[in-house]
């Protein structure tokens, strides 16, 4: 990091750009402000400003200082752009132009904003010019001429609570490295009166610019000065050459260059996801509805049941304002639009401890809130067996009681929506923790199976009835534990089970969550195919993960979060629903067939 200070206080800072191998700032006079200036520099530290005036005209108009600000700078090899919002009347608009020489700027648009930067990919991308905005959310925006800018009511990334970059984003330039299309941002990390600057970059596919590979983790770079919060913040953009990236910023009395080496960049990108999978459009499809109090705070992790008529069943967790989880529900005919939501939850616990039965439409905002955190019936998982819905989820009751339950009921009941359910069967052992049981969609060997562990082996237990496992003869012995043999491979971290498994022609398809301890703090979804005769045997699995969460939805509550618990095959389509963010439900799609050879192939 490099500190420079002001030559003149008499001037201010607004942009950087390139130009014939040298470094021009843009400036405005502080006193008359009605004048743009260039300073030109060699080495990026000491400038000379240049007594020739710089003009961004709009036909015959004239911008003025005044109304400008944000001004990111982008170089291609043969043209150069600038995006800057330009304030008139306490509005906002996004202003394009191009360079027909530094002191000459063609304004190409101007369209109403929200007042946020924007920066310009400098190269079109598949024929469009490409620009994001920041803001609370990051968007990307396309054209083809510079002139109409569309959005695609796309929103890629916005801030990570509990990351380096929870307060603030602010978009710095992009640069295309090796591995794809790096977007830099600035974050500001606060501190009571203080903050103090970092430097993240979100990896973008270069042929897909809505599409997002990766999120850096940890910050580029993170300032050793602290400012005072009443000491100004203003990026003023970046530089790029073959090896490294060179960002400015200032204070009021200060400009800071950071040199950040590019080379770099490609050591931390781990293990990408498939390509197979491809999230829905219409993500996400389920969020939470404020004016139902049950499930105002989150819709999310949910089950499916499908019917004989190919219809999807949604039992999805709802979290209320009480901190309480309860099930509600959805229903689809073509598995994506879900329009039949209920105005009550369809099963609840108001004390799992006890194994009392809520009824579905009381709503009781003095409900035990399991010790102030989140508590109830937790991440449904559903199958059909035997003409009967059973439904496991996990038994909430603060972190001394956290129990796998199950309830069923008549298919025809649950069919016609009559909720007849059984009460609840606890079938993991008490004062013990544990997560992620699911039950096999069939009986093996005359028994129900319960899948409860995967890491460091497969760990299934058979039982005649399942109410054996509440209180009665039969006990289930979970040894789950991290399997060391699996580093550095992208599930290092083995969580759990997702959906119940699904039979194929090949196998049982169990889908799990996964962490990388070299991308750590991000749920990702794999997959591994169990013997249909002896379902402990893995067949295949998968060297990549499926899902990553790299979208706004998925990131928008609880950063890096994709939770799976149903999956089905339709009409040879495999549908994984997932919560996102731990606030949303989401879907994703694959052909069954090619994923499942692409599985075998590289197991």
């Amino acid at each position: 990091m490099a500190v420079h200070k002001k030559t003149d206080s008499g001037y201010v800072y607004l942009g950087i750009f390139q130009h014939k191998g040298k470094i021009g700032l843009l400036e405005k006079d502080k006193k008359q402000n009605t004048n743009f200036w260039i300073s030109w520099s060699e080495d990026g530290t000491t400038f000379e400003r240049d007594n020739r005036r710089v003009f961004f005209s709009f036909g015959l108009k004239n911008h003025k200082p005044d109304q400008c600000s944000n001004f990111r700078f982008s170089n291609s090899d043969k043209k150069t752009f600038v995006a800057y919002t330009r304030t008139i009347k306490n509005k906002d608009y996004r202003v394009v132009a191009e360079a027909r020489n530094p002191y000459e700027w063609e304004v190409v648009s101007e369209t109403p904003s929200l007042g946020y930067e924007s920066v310009i990919v400098p190269d079109k991308i598949n024929k469009n010019y490409v620009m994001y905005e920041g803001g609370s959310f990051v968007r990307c925006l396309v054209s083809k001429d510079l002139e109409g800018w569309n959005d695609n009511n796309t929103l890629l990334f916005t801030t990570r609570y509990g990351f380096f970059d929870r307060d603030s984003v602010t978009l710095i330039g992009t640069y295309v490295s090796t591995k794809g299309l790096i977007l830099i941002y600035s974050s500001l990390e606060q501190d009571g009166k203080n903050y103090r600057p970092h430097i993240g970059a979100v990896l973008l596919d270069e042929n897909d610019p809505y599409k997002i590979l990766w999120r850096f983790h940890n910050p580029l770079w993170k300032s050793d000065i602290v400012f005072s919060k009443n000491t100004e913040y203003r990026i003023l953009g970046m530089i790029s050459s073959d090896d490294d990236v060179h960002v400015f910023f200032c204070t009021d009395n200060i400009m800071i260059t950071v040199c950040l080496d590019v080379k770099d960049f490609s050591l931390k990108i781990p293990a990408q996801p498939s390509k197979l999978f491809i999230k829905h459009k219409k993500n996400p499809i389920l969020s939470p509805h404020s004016a139902h109090h049950w499930e105002s705070q989150g819709s999310l992790n949910p089950a499916t049941i499908m019917d004989d008529k190919g219809h999807v069943h949604l039992l999805y967790r709802a979290i209320g304002s009480d901190g309480v989880s309860r099930i509600g529900y959805n229903f689809s005919k073509d598995g994506i639009h879900f329009d039949d939501r209920q105005s009550d939850p369809i099963f609840a616990m108001r004390n799992p401890r006890r194994k009392i039965k809520e009824p579905a439409k009381k709503y009781d905002p003095v409900m035990y809130p399991s010790g102030g955190s989140w508590g109830g019936c937790e991440d449904p998982r559903a199958v059909r067996i035997d003409g009967r819905v059973y439904v496991t989820f996990n038994a909430f009751d603060g972190w001394d009681f956290l129990r796998i339950a199950v309830i069923s009921m008549a298919e025809k009941d649950f069919f016609k929506r009559n909720w007849k359910w059984s009460s609840p069967i606890l079938i993991s052992p008490e004062k013990e923790v544990h997560k992620n049981w699911v039950l096999f969609p069939e009986k093996i060997g005359g028994k129900f199976a319960i899948l409860h562990s995967i890491s460091p082996k497969i760990q299934i237990d058979y039982v005649k009835k399942i109410e054996d496992l509440d209180e009665g003869p039969q006990t289930i012995k979970s040894n789950f534990k991290q399997d060391a043999t699996r580093a550095p491979s992208w599930d290092s971290w083995v969580r759990g089970v997702g959906p119940p498994p699904i039979r194929t022609k090949y196998g049982w398809l169990v889908l799990y969550h996964a962490m990388d301890h070299g991308d750590p703090n991000k749920y990702k979804l794999g997959a591994m195919l169990l013997d249909l005769k002896n379902p402990e045997k893995v067949i295949a699995r998968s060297n990549q993960p499926l899902i990553s969460p790299d979208k706004w939805y998925e990131n928008d509550w609880k950063p890096g979060v994709v939770y799976a618990c149903g999956a089905l095959v339709r009409d040879g389509v495999l549908f994984v629903y997932y919560g996102g963010g731990d606030k949303h439900v989401c879907v994703a799609t694959a052909s069954i067939d090619e994923f499942l050879t692409d599985l075998i192939k590289h197991k």
